[in-house]
């Protein structure tokens, strides 16, 4: 919108379809949030900083707990 980029036509296809590489994982994520110039600029480094620094927080607090998957597929086949 800043740079008045005219908008891709209409896609058909699904994402499994096209070769678009995501992150696989929120870190992932938000290291290529963090290292984007252009967000950083529109949404300033204070959001940023912050917003990288509570899902990082997010993601440590989620790894401290143990998942039903891994409590039925690794605890007790041990």
């Amino acid at each position: 919108m800043i740079n008045k980029v005219p908008c891709d036509a209409p896609v058909g296809t699904s994402v499994n379809e096209d070769e678009i590489e995501l992150p696989r994982g929120l870190l992932e994520a938000v290291d290529l949030f963090e290292s984007d110039d252009a967000l950083r600029d529109m949404l300033g480094e204070p959001f940023v900083s912050t917003y990288a620094a509570i899902k990082k927080a997010e993601f440590e607090t989620f790894m401290e707990v143990i998942s039903p998957w891994e409590r039925e597929y690794l605890l007790l086949n041990v």
